[in-house]
């Protein structure tokens, strides 16, 4: 779909929501053609009907056949919704500190429940959001510090279909 302006995406609102302006997991290429700007790259498959992958900027809409069901980042330093999406990146937008410890501090702050999956045989520390379902993923900064969770570093974020 073309539009003369660009979308608006709040990515606090979809940590907290899993509000995507109006993308709902499960909709089909079809419905996200007619509501939502065109994709400026495509994945996995040469044409947009038949790409797995949309990329708006450096977030990604994954499609399992013609379904939606990931929304996925993991370009978390220079986060971009490219020509047709308008980011308010909170503090993803930020150059800094993006351990799990501070992130930890900002969803503490704003009251935000969230469960912590440590995965430390697989290097990663999971943080999802309650009523969003988000998923943060955390990494650990150097080798050396891979089993210390203040030395991990969010790596990605995801909301996923069941």
């Amino acid at each position: 779909m073309k539009l003369n302006k660009k979308i608006k995406i709040n990515i606090l609102e979809f940590f907290q929501t899993g509000n995507f302006y109006r993308l709902i997991l499960g909709k089909t290429k079809e419905w996200v053609l007619n509501n939502f700007p065109d994709p400026n790259y495509i994945g996995i498959g040469e044409t947009l009907e038949s790409a797995a992958i949309w990329r708006y900027g450096n977030l990604e809409l994954h499609f399992d056949q013609q379904e939606l069901f990931l929304i996925y980042s993991d370009y978390i330093e220079d986060l971009s919704g490219g020509k047709f999406l308008e980011l308010d990146p909170w503090i993803l937008g930020k150059t800094g500190d993006f351990s799990l410890e501070r992130i930890m501090r900002e969803f503490n702050t704003l009251r935000m429940d969230y469960t912590i999956l440590s995965k430390l045989n697989y290097d990663m520390i999971e943080l999802t959001i309650t009523e969003s379902q988000v998923k943060l993923t955390f990494h650990p900064e150097d080798d050396e510090n891979d089993t210390d969770p203040n030395q991990f570093k969010l790596g990605s974020f995801s909301l996923m279909g069941s």
